[in-house]
């Protein structure tokens, strides 16, 4: 059977390797720590940069030198894979995703690991989660936010298409770890991790239960979705949603990883049952939209909401999504001015709408004007 292996990463592989550098190492292992956060490999002095990557060097010739029982010993990541596939690893049946932050030495140090599956013929690839990083309590919750999105939209559809998930845990952060052993108890069939100094793999198999998010989604829709696209939202709009769904910044708010994963999770069903009311003060509907979608099926109301998504994004920053196609109307059909796709597909139809000083109308679901 096919297995995605997602694999956290920290930067153990450069400093188990600082043995070999005698009298040094002190000082390297400060420098580690120094820029342990930093994405920018330019804002370290020369001096200092030139001494990390005469580390980042001399980790990846010795990695690539190792036998098995070295390499377990130099990288907590390996160790967990090696042991996973009892001593070799699977290149005839495995995908290696390896999570990394997008700090500079956590890239490279996931690259260095990368060169070694690949090495061993399996496949591997880098994936860089912006923000997961330990020096912010914000950042951190951010990255988390990120890593529960990438297990909604790629890990779900892998696992759907056919692929064992397991999460191998061994390796990486304290904090990235917990949050992705909650996250395999729905998105991974396995997580594992080393046993301390034994040797022995822990599995802990996925839970069998069905996370029901609808009414929770429901009952707080307008806020979801506010939260969800980066809209401004106040205590007023959160009132009696659960804390832990929620992640406070600067006296607004945005939602949690745990918040995420709800809304990944279930925010569709809720899209099919009816065409919902805006939830900005930059989109209204004209009495007559609503009555325009009364017969779509299930699927063309939820591409409606996810419409009604993207333009509220448009109005907001003037990203014109593919799926959007938002542009102003050639000659008079008044009172329309603008139109934007509600699905392409098929029977395609357009929202068609205007501007009301500054707010944007939506009138009608209708066939394309031309």
């Amino acid at each position: 059977m096919r297995k995605l292996i997602l694999s956290t990463c920290g930067t153990s592989l450069l400093t188990n390797c600082l043995n070999t550098f005698g009298d040094q190492a002190d000082r390297l292992r400060s420098l580690l720590t120094k820029h342990a956060n930093t994405t920018d490999p330019n804002s370290i002095p020369p001096d200092e940069r030139e001494a990390l990557t005469r580390i980042l060097d001399q980790a990846l010739e010795q990695l690539l030198q190792a036998d098995t029982e070295k390499s377990k010993k130099l990288s907590a990541e390996l160790s967990g894979l090696f042991i996973l596939d009892q001593g070799k690893l699977d290149n005839q049946n495995s995908l290696h995703w390896l999570i990394a932050s997008d700090t500079w030495l956590g890239k490279k140090t996931a690259e260095l690991i990368q060169s070694k599956i690949e090495e061993q013929g399996a496949q591997a690839e880098v994936k860089v989660i912006p923000q997961l990083r330990t020096n912010s309590i914000d950042d951190f919750n951010q990255g988390a936010s990120e890593l529960a999105r990438l297990c909604h939209e790629e890990v779900k559809g892998m696992r759907d298409g056919g692929y064992r998930v397991i999460f191998n845990l061994t390796g990486g952060f304290k904090g990235v770890q917990g949050y992705m052993q909650a996250l395999g108890t729905i998105y991974a069939d396995e997580c594992v991790y080393t046993f301390e100094r034994t040797g022995q793999l822990i599995r802990l198999p996925r839970l069998p239960f069905i996370l029901d998010t609808k009414d929770i989604i429901r009952k707080h829709l307008h806020a979801f979705r506010r939260m969800n696209f980066g809209l401004k939202t106040t205590v007023e709009d959160i009132q009696d949603m659960p804390r832990e769904f929620l992640l406070e910044i600067d006296d607004e708010y945005t939602l949690s990883t745990w918040g995420q994963v709800i809304w990944n999770e279930g925010h569709q069903a809720i899209y099919e049952e009816e065409v919902y009311e805006s939830f900005d003060s930059k989109l209204a509907f004209a009495p007559s939209f609503l009555s325009s979608t009364l017969k779509t099926s299930a699927l063309e109301k939820r591409r409606i909401n996810e419409r009604i998504d993207d333009l509220i994004q448009y109005l907001h920053n003037g990203k014109n999504l593919k799926s959007l196609d938002f542009k102003p109307l050639r000659g008079k059909h008044n009172p329309w001015t603008h139109e934007c796709d509600a699905w392409q597909d098929g029977n395609a139809k357009r929202l068609f709408g205007h501007f009301e000083g500054g707010t944007y109308i939506l009138d009608e679901l209708a066939m394309p004007l031309h």
